[in-house]
């Protein structure tokens, strides 16, 4: 449906969009996960046209939107802040769109009341915007970037600003809203549980370049850059010094690598304590409960390994000596 092509951009001579490559399906999610300045708001303000690249091309079902204006792409856009209008009540609010697609007051109406019940609203049409919650502030400007039925849905950072309880559900809620409705969306986001729980496909942006992009379960599993896994929060990467025959020779030892690499990432779901003396020799330094699991750090040889272990099981205490085993598949190649 919609097709990115070797866009760039930059500002005062640096650059921000580095030939930027992508597609987005029909029906789909896709997340563009990234820090700060990683390009990922350039990219969805050039696809909705909010600027210009300087090179490249955005098409819609095979036709170039560049020279389109924002207003008749019929796209729709959300934002962190949400930008309602503070003197409108809900219902004026969601119908703000509606009105200049100059719909007929009953048709406006219906459409009000519909995307009201659809995100969880029913009721609140006179409601003053300045008396709801911040959940309800989102459910809002969702409900008001859903009115006109948009051809493309674009949210950045649309759960930033509420506190982690009530961001931890609308994460799943909005996903569930955009695939009731059949929406093809865009979504931008740093946080790594948004882009899990939203995504079809997952995004990497890193420095002006989508280094990666696949299903999130495949992106966690195997990331391809140092920068990707620590994104992921997969932190226990290791410097290989040499590679040999298949070999990788690390601080920690040897490894089986067959892609030559300067790092490697021992993956923590696939590390474990060993029932005997074989394997990574480290010692424990902190543990820290997570409810449905402890995550263990341990010191090896000066590298911090980070892994999981179950709260019904014996537990290490900081200062113990362990042996860690490794799974062959949880021994991955890094490009820097």
């Amino acid at each position: 449906m919609l097709t990115v092509s070797n866009v760039t951009r930059a500002y005062d001579g640096k650059p921000v969009l580095r030939g930027i490559d992508l597609e987005v399906e029909r029906g789909e999610i896709v997340c563009l996960l990234g820090a700060s300045g990683s390009g990922k708001t350039t990219l969805l303000r050039i696809v909705a046209g909010l600027e210009q690249p300087d090179s490249g091309d955005v098409r819609l079902d095979g036709v170039s939107i560049l020279d389109q204006p924002v207003h008749t792409r019929d796209f729709g856009l959300m934002f962190q802040d949400f930008a309602l209008f503070p003197h409108m009540t809900v219902a004026q609010n969601v119908e703000f769109g509606l009105r200049m697609q100059r719909l007929p007051v009953a048709q406006r109406r219906a459409r009000v009341s519909e995307v009201l019940a659809l995100v969880g609203l029913t009721g609140f049409e006179r409601r003053d915007i300045t008396r709801l919650s911040g959940g309800e502030r989102q459910r809002v400007a969702l409900a008001r970037s859903l009115a006109p039925n948009p051809r493309l849905l674009m949210l950045d950072e649309p759960l930033g600003s509420l506190d982690a309880v009530l961001r931890e559900r609308l994460m799943v809620e909005l996903r569930d809203i955009i695939k009731a409705v059949g929406l093809t969306a865009i979504y931008v986001t740093h946080d790594r549980r948004e882009a899990f729980a939203s995504a079809d496909r997952l995004a990497i942006m890193d420095a002006g370049i989508i280094t990666q992009i696949d299903t999130p379960a495949e992106v966690y599993r195997r990331p391809l850059t140092v920068f990707a896994a620590r994104l992921l929060g997969l932190g226990n990467i290791v410097p290989v010094s040499e590679w040999q025959s298949g070999m990788a020779i690390t601080p920690l030892g040897k490894f089986p690598l067959e892609t030559r690499a300067e790092s490697l990432l021992l993956h923590p779901d696939g590390l474990h304590i060993a029932g005997d003396s074989t394997g990574i020799t480290a010692a424990i330094t902190e543990t820290v409960f997570q409810g449905d699991a402890v995550q263990i750090s341990a010191n090896a040889n000066g590298i911090t390994l980070t892994f999981k272990l179950d709260p019904r099981a014996a537990l290490p205490r900081s200062g113990d000596r362990i042996h860690l085993a490794v799974a062959p598949q949880a021994i991955l190649p890094l490009a820097r």
